[in-house]
């Protein structure tokens, strides 16, 4: 082939989904490209940065070796010099060439048992000091390990196993965007979508050989750096939810003043706790609880649940804000640190005894982040409060056949705070059930990370769906969660599949409520 001779991608590219159909995967943009390149036998592509006339023009990812050969095939026919990743031949690539490359490596799919490994390992701590910057574990890890790239349940229910979009190659694309180099990679709608797709659950980390606690902290960061860039890329949707934010002190632009509406629903009293006055548990509430139509119940129960256990309880009602978490993991530090200050002065106006919250979010920001601006608190997610407060013995059997309750561990009350006994044993004390554990906590409903707020390509591949599956290969009648946004989007797959009949999915403050009231009755 003469050097003069450019191929034509988009002909080949066509070329190829006519041969290979949906059994393949062919990309041409330069995010894919450069994150395909970043393999052992391109040492080049290593070290941030780097021309993009140096990347594979196209890369086909297939998934069998019969594949494989039509690949090459068309590659060929096109002009292209097929090379193969992964092979245990360095292949010599003259400049000249216009590298085509084909990817047939096994995608390291979720094992069944990786929750029951999961809880017998010690998770990785996001409150401990770092030790090396992002970049550092980086270049010297991910370019070179691939254990981590199934074990994104976005990227398998979503993207269809896209390195791009796995763990690995958002490190990559984080990588790029925070090293200040000038690479191929940089702020685009694309890189946009490959960022904010994640949904923080922590998956990742349960492989990973290199001890990657800071690829939490390097996502947000190269998510900072979007933010900050005002350039266009932001989601619009996210846009609008920071905007709100900051307007109206929730992601959902309601009024502030309608914050504590949802006492109105509660059929007990409610007191509102105000600044100098004292209470033994202070309850917060949260967004999702304060204003969804469907989590208000989640608010109701815990207030119905309270009242029945005679304590003394309150809430801070339309002074309390967002606690910031969801603001926080797309990037924008600058709003979740007005969001500390807000909550933290309003806080210390209270005279409380224990903390607790309603949504694994709070919890989880109150716990891990706000320590970082000189704000310490301790806090309790309602299910580890439960579980002191609530006597089993006080809960009587239920006569005629138990329905079946499954449960679905929170990405953030779980995977990453540990949480994982106190609801279970909420649900195996509850009268009238029989607790069936399905282990989901390598899924994820696919709401964390902001993802809340961020519009997936197609509404047919929900990442929710397998936990349904899951519940209901169990034979659940229930699917329990302890999270607004697992009730909300498990709730959306159900009735994507007409489950109406044969599943419910309910907050475990619903079902706990239920049973004292049941009792009272």
């Amino acid at each position: 082939m003469s050097e003069t001779t450019t191929p034509d991608v988009a002909a080949v590219q066509t070329e190829l989904e006519a041969a290979l159909g949906d059994r393949a995967t062919v990309m041409t943009e330069v995010e894919d490209r450069y994150v395909y390149s970043i393999e052992k036998w391109f040492d080049a592509y290593r070290e941030p940065g780097g021309d993009e006339a140096d990347l594979p023009e196209v890369v086909v990812r297939v998934r069998s070796v019969e594949d494989t050969e039509t690949a090459r095939e068309v590659l060929t026919a096109g002009g292209f010099r097929p090379v193969l990743r992964g092979s245990l031949e360095r292949p010599a690539i003259d400049a000249s060439d216009h590298v085509g490359l084909i990817d047939e490596t096994d995608v390291w799919h979720l094992p069944a048992d990786l929750d029951a490994q999961a809880r017998s390992i010690t998770q990785p701590d996001l409150r401990v000091e770092h030790t090396a910057a992002p970049d550092v574990f980086i270049q010297d890890r991910c370019a070179t390990h691939t254990v981590c790239k199934g074990y994104c349940p976005i990227n398998q229910t979503v993207y269809g196993d896209v390195e791009t979009f796995s763990a690995k190659g958002r490190a990559i694309v984080s990588r790029e965007l925070t090293t200040g180099a000038d690479g191929p990679i940089s702020h685009s709608k694309r890189v946009s979508d490959i960022l904010f797709s994640c949904a923080t659950c922590g998956n990742c980390f349960r492989p990973c050989t290199g001890e990657l606690t800071d690829m939490y902290e390097g996502l947000i960061e190269a998510k900072r750096a979007i933010i900050e860039e005002r350039d266009g890329v932001v989601p619009g949707t996210i846009q609008r939810m920071l905007e709100d934010t900051f307007k109206y002190g929730n992601p959902y632009g309601f009024p502030a003043e309608q914050r504590a509406d949802w006492t109105e629903e509660a059929g007990v009293e409610v007191r509102v706790v105000e600044p100098d006055e004292s209470v033994d548990v202070l309850l917060f509430v949260g967004c999702d609880p304060s204003y969804d139509v469907r989590n208000r119940r989640i608010a109701v129960s815990l207030a119905r649940i309270f009242d029945a256990l005679d304590l003394d309880w309150g809430i801070l009602g339309n002074a309390e804000r967002c606690s910031g978490n969801h603001q926080r993991a797309v990037g924008e530090e600058g709003l979740f640190e007005y969001l500390v200050e807000e909550n933290a002065a309003t806080l210390e106006a209270v005279d409380y005894g224990t903390l607790v919250t309603a949504d694994p979010h709070s919890f989880h920001a109150f716990r891990n982040d706000y320590a970082e601006y000189g704000v310490d608190l301790d806090p309790m997610h309602y299910t580890q409060f439960l579980v002191e407060r609530l006597d089993p013995d006080d809960l009587p059997d239920v006569p005629g056949e138990p329905k079946v309750v499954t449960y679905h561990d929170s990405c953030y009350l779980g995977t990453h705070n540990g949480v994982t006994a106190e609801p279970r044993a909420l649900l195996e004390w509850l009268p009238g059930y029989e607790f069936v554990d399905i282990e989901s906590q390598a899924l994820c409903c696919g709401g964390g990370g902001g993802r809340m707020w961020f519009e997936d390509p197609s509404v047919d591949q929900r990442p929710a769906q397998p936990v349904v599956e899951l519940a209901m290969d169990a034979g659940a009648d229930v699917l329990a969660v302890a999270c607004p946004f697992c009730a909300t989007n498990f709730e959306e797959a159900r009735l994507f599949n007409h489950l109406e009949d044969e599943l419910v999915v309910k907050d475990i403050s619903e079902l706990v409520a239920e049973a004292l009231e049941t009792i009272a009755g």
